[in-house]
């Protein structure tokens, strides 16, 4: 049960990040149900804006944090978990958001060698990117560039997933498989990725709840053996947290779950993990395998 202490989550942004910060919100606002501005406020003498949201959930709550920390902005907070999530990707990912900073300042005009770069970044295409970056044949200013913003353009991908879902329900189903994909996509890796990736599938299994149509592809998601375990897990918890929520609602679901969710390869990758869950997540799972196990007799 979540508490009902709204969460608080405060920024100081640049008036050139603003406009990006209410495009993310108003896109994950499909997505992390509960999402405010409680408060807004400018500081001329230092020319920033300060912001504060709120959350009604504790999960959606760090979803957000992990969101805005990736798209490069300063949250404030005392929280250790927070601060956790923020330190462990500005590791990652700072040089990125420093070179891409750097270039966008840059009064000489790049000269790309490419027509359509700022569209690849913009659509999230970051497979055309990360070509752009791997070929020779380009100057050496679009080579850095396609570089700094492969990054950038995985959460642009994210964030137009979650937009095409809430607009066109009825393309939820290729949404999830799409990121999915990205989840999946091992050459991200190399490209230090793994973080994004991993938020991807949270995006793609919290859109599998939003309608009784794609909760069994929760099945599928806990299943995939290409997929951080982290995600198979997360699947599975959220799949026992909706059939547990009403039992008659799900039945059908129910049925399908007993027959084919395989349980004993979940508890085999389950240790592996548990460090990366909360309490309230691991008591969820084990409710959610002991559920299913009791309906298989």
């Amino acid at each position: 049960m979540e508490s009902t202490d709204r969460k608080k989550i405060r920024l100081r942004i640049t008036p050139s990040q603003k406009n990006r910060l209410e495009y993310l919100l108003e896109k994950y606002k499909y997505i992390v149900r509960g999402v405010e501005t409680d408060f807004i406020d400018f500081e001329p003498e230092n020319n920033l804006f300060n912001y504060t949201l709120s959350v009604a959930s504790k999960s959606y709550y760090y979803i957000l944090i992990e969101t805005l920390a990736l798209n490069g902005f300063n949250i404030e907070s005392n929280d250790k978990k927070v601060n956790a999530i923020i330190n462990q990707v500005a590791d990652k990912y700072r040089n990125d958001l420093i070179k891409f900073a750097e270039l966008s300042r840059d009064e000489k005009k790049v000269d790309r060698g490419h027509s359509s770069l700022d569209k690849l970044i913009e659509q999230g295409n970051y497979k055309e990117l990360i070509k752009v970056s791997k070929d020779i044949t380009y100057n050496a200013e679009t080579i850095n560039l396609a570089k700094s913003t492969i990054t950038l353009s995985v959460t642009n991908a994210i964030v137009k997933s979650i937009e095409r879902a809430a607009k066109h329900k009825y393309e939820t189903e290729k949404t999830i498989e799409h990121l999915i994909t990205v989840a999946a996509d091992t050459t991200l890796k190399s490209h230090n990725c793994d973080q994004l990736m991993e938020q991807a599938g949270i995006v793609a299994i919290e859109l599998c709840s939003k309608s009784q149509d794609t909760v069994l592809t929760l099945i599928k998601i806990s299943h995939l053996k290409n997929l951080d375990y982290l995600l198979n897990i997360k699947a599975a918890t959220k799949l026992g947290e909706i059939i547990m929520e009403d039992p008659i609602k799900f039945e059908y679901e129910i049925a399908k779950a007993v027959r084919e969710l395989n349980t004993r390869w979940l508890d085999n990758i389950f240790d592996s993990v548990a460090k990366r869950l909360s309490p309230e997540e691991i008591e969820l799972y084990n409710k959610t395998i002991d559920f299913i196990k009791s309906k298989r007799g």
